[in-house]
């Protein structure tokens, strides 16, 4: 399988520039072993997958079967338009992070990869780029969902990664 290399392929990058603490890090990484990927966002309300659906081109994320398209007249745009409006609604009252992380390591987990961001454009934590957040002034609940996450993932002593789409 031919690999790539984000360091080999930066400007000017050669595989064997990798500095250091990155080679360390990925050495680390690999012993890991298992791990859990948590996809949580906005888009948990309702039956999608993730916000692969509010592109355009993305018609196979679209299901005949799927409940919040289907209800919107198979319309694209009705569809977008209740989507991004899904921030006023999503309000996880019950999150436990320190619950969530005890039995992440119960489970074997040695790290947990978190979405702060999906191709929507939602933040799960309080960022000061944008209001469209967990804790944007139109959000009910007000908390920084990977900070809690976070914080409570260290005390198990597991690791913690970041997927954000840009």
């Amino acid at each position: 399988m031919d690999r790539q290399d984000v360091i080999a392929h930066q400007p000017g990058g050669k595989g064997s520039d990798k500095p250091a603490w990155l080679r360390d890090r990925l050495e680390w990484f690999q012993d890991q072993k298992f791990g859990i990927i948590l996809h949580w966002g906005i888009y948990s309300l309702w039956d999608c997958c993730e916000s692969w659906p509010l592109s355009p081109g993305d018609e196979w994320a679209r299901a005949e079967d799927m409940d919040c398209w289907t209800s919107r007249d198979r319309d694209l745009s009705r569809f977008q338009q209740d989507y991004w409006a899904l921030n006023k609604q999503f309000n996880p009252t019950k999150f436990d992070p320190e619950a969530w992380a005890e039995l992440f390591r119960q489970s074997g987990a040695k790290y947990v990869a978190f979405t702060t961001k999906h191709h929507d454009g939602f933040c799960m934590w309080d960022t000061q780029t944008t209001d469209y957040k967990i804790s944007g002034s139109a959000s009910p609940y007000q908390g920084d969902v990977f900070k809690g996450l976070t914080n409570a993932l260290h005390k198990e002593d597991l690791g913690v990664s970041a997927y954000f789409s840009k």
